[in-house]
């Protein structure tokens, strides 16, 4: 059994108790996150407390190679039995940060240890349903379906199974997904066709990206980690944070690759087909 599974058991059995503190810790647990894609080790640590009706997650990110401490606090509040409420925090080295947030909860079913939240921020343009055993949509997770801003449905992730379901804003079923290395030849982006792709992008991310003022001020920066697939029919679809920082630089990493159009998708045996793709945004103050 692997460490978060074994979290989220205690989590579920503090859940079922009569507490009677004030504070209860419902779980702690710190693990360190190298994927193999990505240049940054972090260490993560999540800590869950109990306050009357409001659960407190702190989620306490360390990235060892520049050895900076953030921490993401949610405060999900229970308003009824059909209704809670995600307040989002930051701070970094102990200092508050801008970016407050809320986000919506619609608990749409709780039967036999199964909630049916449907999340939804209009800050995050972000709308999803999640199957969880619990409130708090963390873990243990069933399933995840995401939707497109059309509202069809996105993507369906099955946490315990390695195959997840794509929908393109069509509606259409994404039957055959490829990497950039299985391709014959990767996408064109209008206004470079005579670049290579990895060229192009950056060109276009250069272009357009914006480090606001507030996130600059605010001293806020570091990698945020993207990934997007460009469809057989040349639109960038499912675009989404791997691994954020903050919203200010995590919504201007997400507003370039919407702004991205694509003259030619990738093509295989000379045929058009869907690619998916990673993206590193790096912010870093001068």
């Amino acid at each position: 059994m692997n460490y978060s599974v074994l979290i989220c058991l205690l989590f579920l059995s503090s859940l079922t108790s009569n507490a009677q503190s004030e504070s209860d810790s419902l779980f702690y647990f710190d693990f360190r996150m190298r994927p193999t894609s990505f240049e940054d080790a972090r260490w993560v640590s999540h800590k869950a407390e109990l306050y009357d009706s409001t659960y407190i997650v702190k989620t306490t990110r360390k990235d060892t190679s520049r050895f900076l401490k953030e921490e993401t606090v949610d405060e999900y509040t229970l308003i009824s039995d059909k209704k809670m409420i995600i307040n989002r925090s930051f701070s970094k080295r102990g200092k508050s940060l801008p970016g407050e947030f809320q986000i919506e909860v619609n608990i749409r079913n709780h039967q036999l240890g199964l909630y049916e939240l449907d999340l939804y921020s209009e800050k995050l343009n972000v709308h999803r349903t999640v199957y969880s055993n619990t409130l708090i949509p963390i873990c243990p997770i069933i399933k995840t379906i995401e939707y497109h801003p059309n509202c069809s449905v996105s993507w369906v992730d099955y946490h315990d199974k390695k195959t997840d379901s794509i929908w393109n804003s069509d509606g259409e079923l994404i039957t055959e997904l490829f990497f950039d290395e299985n391709v014959d030849s990767l996408p064109i982006i209008e206004g470079y066709e005579e670049d290579h792709f990895a060229l192009a992008i950056k060109k276009h991310v250069q272009s357009v990206i914006n480090y606001s003022d507030e996130a600059r001020s605010a001293e806020i920066e570091g990698r945020v980690y993207t990934s997007f697939v460009i469809t057989s029919s040349g639109k960038v679809e499912h675009i989404r944070i791997m691994i954020g920082v903050h919203p200010f630089i995590d919504d201007s990493s997400l507003d370039v690759l919407r702004k991205m159009r694509i003259a030619r998708p990738a093509m295989k045996n000379g045929k058009p087909v869907n690619l998916r793709m990673t993206f590193p945004f790096s912010y870093h103050i001068q």
